[in-house]
């Protein structure tokens, strides 16, 4: 912007150089009206938390393997990725125990591409559920895990980013980091 108006300038132009400006100025407002609105529909699609007796979700605790905890999901989850990129769903209860994994349900987790997305299936094993199939390649995926409490329930959907790169802060995974940032 600036060079374009020191050369309107320079060539005597400075009613090119005053649109160059007032446009810029236009964009600039739009750019922050925009980030604003983003900021807000990704609050709205958080959604507000909720509390339990005893315990609030307020401050980011973790599962039993260092996960994330999935507090959208009742009885609440923990979200892991394994060492072979596998992914462990351990179900906990209040005070962040395993428990066993609820009778008839089911879970299927959607990441990767997102022209050409992979659904990973899950099945029981000890009392978690372990993904049959390894995450796709990628460091930074997004994720979109289904889990219905019993067949013919309507299934709970939880959106958030897989991201495998470590935090300097908690030496966490992104994904399941507990700092403040």
């Amino acid at each position: 912007m600036v060079i374009a108006v020191i050369g309107a300038a320079l060539i005597g132009e400075w009613a090119e150089a005053a649109t160059v400006i007032f446009l810029f100025c236009i964009a600039e407002l739009l750019e922050g009206w925009a980030d604003r609105r983003a900021v807000r529909a990704t609050r709205a699609f958080a959604g507000p938390g909720h509390d339990h007796a005893g315990h609030s979700h307020a401050a980011k605790i973790t599962g039993p393997n260092q996960g994330r905890i999935l507090t959208k999901l009742e009885p609440h989850a923990e979200f892991f990725v394994t060492a072979d990129r596998k992914v462990r769903l351990t179900f906990i209860d209040d005070a962040g125990k395993p428990v066993a994994v609820p009778a008839g349900l089911s879970a299927t987790l959607i990441t990767g591409d997102r022209a050409k997305p992979t659904a990973l299936a899950f099945a029981a094993e000890g009392d978690s559920l372990l993904s049959t199939a390894a995450l796709p390649e990628g460091g930074n995926l997004p994720g979109i895990l289904r889990v219905k409490p019993a067949a013919a329930a309507a299934p709970t959907t939880v959106r958030f980013q897989i991201n495998l790169a470590r935090c300097g802060e908690c030496d966490r995974a992104e994904y399941a980091c507990v700092c403040a940032h």
